[in-house]
C-alpha cells in the first residue's frame, strides 16, 4: 500500500504530552504492508522548521530529509541530510528492537534496544551551537566565540538512548575576518568515548 502523510509536530507533541518538542512539520511518502505478525514500511521523510527545547539544547528551525526503512525489529534512516546550526549534517541511523517487546528465545528476557548514529558535520556555526546549548548553568553564549566546526560524531547506545556513548572528532576553523565583538576560535577535538550525560 502506498501512502503520504503530513504531521504538525506541535500538535503531535500536545497529543503525546511532550513539552520538549516545540514545532515543525513532518512529511512521509512511502509504501508498506501490515499484518498481525509483521509490518514493513519504506519511503522518504522530510522535516521542516523542527524545534526542540529541553535542559540540554534549544534547537530551532532545523531541516532534515532521509530515506527510511522499518519493520517490527529494525528502524533505519539512511542518506540523512540536515541543515541546522548554520551548517549541514549527513549520516545514518539504525535502531534495533525500536518498538520494544522482543524476547530473547534463549534467556526469555526482553531484548534491549540498541542504536547507532553516525554523522558527518560541515561548517556548523560555533556561535549558533553555543547559543543552542546555553542555559543559566552553562552561559556559553556570553563568551562570544566564533568559528565553523566540521568533523564526525558516532553515537552508540544499548538500553535507553540516555545511556549513549559518543565519539567525537571535530576541527574548528576561525573566521577569515574576526568580528570585533567576538573571539575567533580555532581548535581540534578528538574525544574517543564520552558519556552523553549533561545537566
Amino acid at each position: 500500500m502506498n501512502y503520504k502523510a503530513d504531521f504538525d509536530l506541535s500538535r503531535v507533541a500536545s497529543v503525546v504530552r511532550r513539552t520538549d518538542l516545540r514545532g515543525g512539520s513532518l512529511q512521509m511518502d512511502g509504501k508498506g504492508s501490515w499484518s498481525a505478525k509483521a509490518m514493513t514500511s519504506t519511503g522518504i521523510l522530510a522535516v521542516d522548521g523542527f524545534a526542540w527545547w529541553d535542559s540540554n539544547i534549544n534547537l530551532r528551525n532545523a531541516k532534515l530529509t532521509a530515506k527510511y526503512s522499518a519493520d517490527r525489529n529494525r528502524l533505519t534512516l539512511s542518506q540523512l541530510q540536515a541543515r541546522l546550526l548554520g551548517g549541514s549534517t549527513t549520516g545514518d541511523l539504525t535502531i534495533t528492537n525500536w518498538l520494544g517487546g522482543t524476547t530473547d528465545p534463549r534467556t526469555h528476557k526482553e531484548v534491549e534496544q540498541e542504536g547507532v548514529l553516525k554523522l558527518k558535520l560541515a561548517n556548523l556555526s560555533v556561535s549558533d551551537f553555543a547559543d543552542a546549548i546555553s542555559n543559566p548553568k552553562r552561559p556559553f553564549d556570553r563568551i562570544g566565540l566564533d568559528g565553523s566546526a566540521s568533523g564526525t560524531v558516532e553515537t552508540h547506545w544499548k538500553g535507553a538512548p540516555r545511556n549513549a556513548e559518543v565519539k567525537v572528532a571535530v576541527d574548528v576553523a576561525a573566521p577569515l575576518l574576526e568580528p570585533a565583538d567576538r573571539l575567533a576560535l580555532e581548535a581540534h577535538a578528538h574525544l574517543p568515548t564520552m558519556a552523553r550525560a549533561m545537566s
